[in-house]
């Protein structure tokens, strides 16, 4: 019975120090983030995206910082849980489905509620970079629609700023 209860000691320490490893603070340090190309189905132009960090089995929330050379932006989507944009530099273009094409510069936050149709970009001569902070259930995070082609986003830009 001593022996059993031992090694029932022993495995509680063990087991509490394994789930001590678990719960702590992580750090990924510049340069070691995954920096990847936007999906060009999903995508018109050039934008580099960087993984800043993912969802995982304890929170919802992932994050990346994307830049968006001039001219480039998304197709149309929705987003299952909403997304939050932080423009962090240059000037870019947002519009929801019948809403009216909006300029973002750094230091302006838009909210993309759950299921609301919408795009985003930088402007036809200025980068622009946002971070983009959304949420994952299991379900698709994004869901894409059709494409903007490039004639049709500058109509779209040129119209906005007259």
């Amino acid at each position: 019975m001593k022996k059993i209860f031992s090694l029932i000691t022993l495995l509680s320490v063990s087991l509490g120090a394994l789930a001590a490893e678990n719960d702590v603070q992580t750090i990924t340090y510049n340069g070691e983030h995954q920096v990847t190309y936007a999906n060009s189905n999903n995508c018109t132009g050039t934008a580099i995206v960087t993984s800043l960090f993912n969802a995982t089995k304890d929170t919802r929330s992932y994050g990346a910082i994307v830049t968006f050379e001039p001219g480039a932006h998304t197709a149309w989507h929705t987003h299952t849980l909403g997304q939050k944009l932080i423009v962090t530099d240059g000037v870019g273009y947002t519009q929801y489905e019948n809403g009216k094409v909006e300029q973002i510069k750094a230091g302006d936050v838009v909210v993309c509620p759950p299921g609301l149709k919408h795009w985003h970009g930088a402007s036809l001569t200025s980068p622009m970079t946002h971070i983009a902070i959304g949420e994952q259930d299991g379900r698709p995070s994004a869901v894409w629609h059709e494409k903007i082609s490039a004639k049709e986003y500058a109509n779209l830009i040129n119209n906005a700023e007259k």
